[in-house]
């Protein structure tokens, strides 16, 4: 029996483990070839490749163009037998072959292509409501096919409907009557109440959102609130300001609040803004005391968020030039905290993870009370806060948690159970009031002295404080006065968060209050220690809002 050449060479290659020669050397050697007769090779299949498809291209895909492994022949791996395109598709010849196909129902017998319309091919069209074409000024173009047969161009000439313009004499909405005042988009306002945008038409995709009563979003090329301007800037109101004003509208201009309405407007005044404010305390009694609210130009070093004014509400003195905040003012006005906020916490103040409860006794409180009629497109708002309290360090979970707290009255469901939005949560459970207690598991009082303890005199021995993080916006107030007190590296007369976003939920278009106070806490404290909100920067959000505080 002759060897084969490819046995040969292998025998070769092996010469140091077999005596070669012949097939029968090789299955003396234990190795089975299964060669079918004639092509030499250990396969079977005839084609003398070794791949066993047949096709002599050493692939195993049967087709005999190397490499691809498609089994189409055509050698660009695609499956389609057509070199070089890459396209699975199979060239048509007639229109049927291009039943179902995503580039058209058209065949181009040229190119063998599928395409949806024959390339220069002109046709009418119109892409306003149906049953306006031809009412009014609506009227239908022409659209011509583009050059690779692939889609249509724009539809060149039509005339499609747009918002009633009132008393033109004009059917602009092409709806077969001239100037009616429709509510179109059911937004509370027709043509003739100002509504620049009652239908879908040019910029404006979105007309519910889109009236009189929206507030300006810039950046989106519409004009929300049909004033005939777009994208304008939200305005300032706060320059000139008096510090020591009594006026309760001008603290709402410190904090950009600056659009004024009314509860019960006629149906084309009916625009967002505010609609009372007033400064009070929580129990609704006056506030006789105005010494302990403000609208400066700064605090200390620290500077209005938004313009030039900003809010600041104290249970002692809002002036930045006072004395020690630790050895504040006593106001001595005591009354309960309101009940219905602390109804959902047993009937006592709220209490921080890890601390006890503190009673339901307020003192010395001030409260900025506001009534707002929401714009027509927000779902939720925010503003900008800082904190400041004089019982840290030394009474960091004891007998004295002053805070500030933000009740919102609306109907949305997005806000707390409790209605206070002045909450920090950690996403760890931990709901914590906006007070001192802050200082000892939230991270989130952070204008102390670095390194330093708190807590000598409230939480059982002084603890460490690794939030605190600068005592930058203490110096300069009275906060930042000096007072050793209990030791542990504070030096100073109290602290702070910095500042806050405070955010809350909404109803488009909704009446609903939002009161904001800060007292000393504390069943039998002197009211001495203070405690101090700096508010400002309001702002509209058109999307709901996670209710709460989060750290700038």
């Amino acid at each position: 029996m002759t060897s084969h050449p490819r046995a040969v060479a292998m025998c070769l290659s092996l010469s140091v483990l077999f005596a070669c020669g012949s097939d029968d050397a090789m299955f003396s050697a234990g190795l089975t070839t299964h060669d079918a007769p004639g092509d030499g090779e250990a396969t079977g299949d005839g084609d003398g490749d070794g791949d066993g498809d047949g096709d002599g291209d050493g692939d195993d895909d049967g087709d005999g163009d190397p490499g691809d492994g498609d089994g189409d022949g055509d050698g660009d791996g695609d499956g389609d037998g057509d070199p070089g395109d890459g396209d699975p598709e199979i060239p048509c010849a007639t229109d049927t072959d291009c039943e179902g196909s995503p580039k058209g129902g058209l065949c181009d017998t040229d190119t063998g292509v599928c395409i949806t319309c024959l390339p220069g091919t002109v046709e009418p069209c119109y892409t306003g409501a149906e049953g306006t074409e031809n009412v009014s000024h609506c009227v239908g173009g022409q659209q011509t096919c583009a050059a690779d047969g692939s889609k249509f161009g724009d539809c060149e000439g039509e005339s499609t409907p747009v918002t009633e313009i009132c008393a033109n004499n004009i059917d602009d909405d092409c709806n077969g009557v001239t100037d009616d005042n429709l509510d179109n988009d059911n937004d509370g306002w027709g043509a003739c109440e100002g509504d620049c945008c009652d239908i879908v038409s040019g910029d404006c995709s979105s007309p519910e959102l889109v009236n009189p009563g929206a507030y300006e979003f810039q950046g989106n090329m519409v004009d929300d609130d049909c004033d005939g301007v777009v994208d304008e800037a939200p305005i300032a109101c706060d320059d000139g300001l008096n510090e020591n004003s009594v006026n309760p509208d001008h603290f709402a201009m410190a904090m950009e609040l600056c659009q004024f309405t009314s509860l019960n407007p006629a149906p084309i005044d009916r625009v967002w803004g505010v609609i009372e404010a007033e400064v009070k305390l929580p129990n609704g009694a006056p506030l006789t005391h105005w010494e302990q609210v403000g609208i400066p130009t700064n605090y200390g070093p620290n500077q209005p968020k938004a313009n030039n004014a900003m809010v600041v509400l104290s249970s002692g003195w809002a002036s930045d030039t006072a004395a020690s905040a630790e050895w504040g003012k006593a106001w001595n006005v005591v009354q309960t905290a309101p009940p219905a906020w602390t109804m959902h916490h047993g009937g006592f103040l709220p209490k921080n993870p890890g601390c006890g409860q503190n009673g339901n006794t307020i003192r010395d409180p001030s409260m900025l009370e506001l009534t707002i009629r929401a714009p027509t497109n927000a779902l939720s708002f925010t503003v900008d806060i800082d904190f400041f309290n004089a019982e840290y360090p030394e009474w960091v979970c004891g007998n004295y948690q002053d805070m500030f707290v933000a009740l919102i009255g609306s109907a949305s469901p997005n806000n707390p159970a409790d209605s206070n939005i002045a909450i920090y949560d950690n996403g760890m459970g931990g709901q914590f009031p906006l007070g001192v207690n802050l200082a000892r598991d939230s991270g989130l009082f952070r204008q102390c002295a670095p390194g330093s303890t708190f807590g000598c005199q409230g939480s059982g021995g002084n603890q460490p404080a690794p939030a605190c993080a600068s005592v930058v916006q203490l110096l300069g107030t009275p906060y930042g006065a000096n007072d050793p007190g209990c030791g542990g590296g504070h030096t100073y007369s109290g602290g702070a968060t910095g500042w806050l976003t405070m955010s809350g939920n909404v109803v488009p278009g909704e009446v609903f209050t939002l009161e904001l106070f800060v007292f000393d806490a504390g069943e039998g404290g002197s009211g001495l220690a203070d405690a101090l909100v700096i508010i400002d920067n309001w702002r509209w959000q058109l999307e709901p809002s996670a209710p709460g505080v989060e750290p700038q």
